[in-house]
């Protein structure tokens, strides 16, 4: 498919989501004695995550990340000042993507990595519920060209 359409290596993308835990400490070294197989830290109060959606390319340039809150609505202290400005925060009731956000994605897609759809691109991705619904392939026809499905 990419030789036959010509799709260079920077129209070949590739996203997928991954979650984080909100003030979760950063790993740290510890020392402890052979016999100590596994070890355990105890864990903060706030169990709060967000989402975060990365996309790359496989000449290796990424996208801005697309971040998903779970609330209503963003509190500017919540972010530092140096925040890329393309980046978009989204929202939802759980703080994990759903099918509208899934449609939001691919809009920011198309918008930052395909020259709102100028030329064809690859999109791979994982079969997610909010990645397989009819209106995101049907964008992804007219706008991309070509998105491929792996599990």
């Amino acid at each position: 498919m990419r030789t036959t359409h010509n799709i260079k290596a920077q129209h070949i993308w590739n996203f997928d989501e991954t979650g984080i835990r909100i003030a979760m400490p950063h790993s740290a070294p510890v020392i402890v004695p052979l016999s100590i197989k596994t070890m355990y830290y105890s864990s903060p109060e706030n169990r709060k995550s967000l989402t975060i959606i990365e996309t790359i390319s496989a000449s290796g340039d990424s996208l801005p990340p697309y971040i998903i809150l779970e609330g209503k609505r963003q509190m500017c202290y919540y972010f530092k000042d140096n925040i890329d400005e393309r980046t978009i925060i989204d929202f939802s009731d759980t703080g994990y993507t759903n099918d509208t956000i899934g449609l939001g994605y691919l809009k920011f897609f198309i918008e930052h990595a395909t020259e709102n759809g100028r030329y064809p691109a690859l999109l791979l991705y994982d079969g997610a519920g909010s990645h397989t619904t009819d209106e995101f392939k049907a964008l992804a026809e007219v706008s991309i060209l070509f998105y491929i499905i792996y599990f």
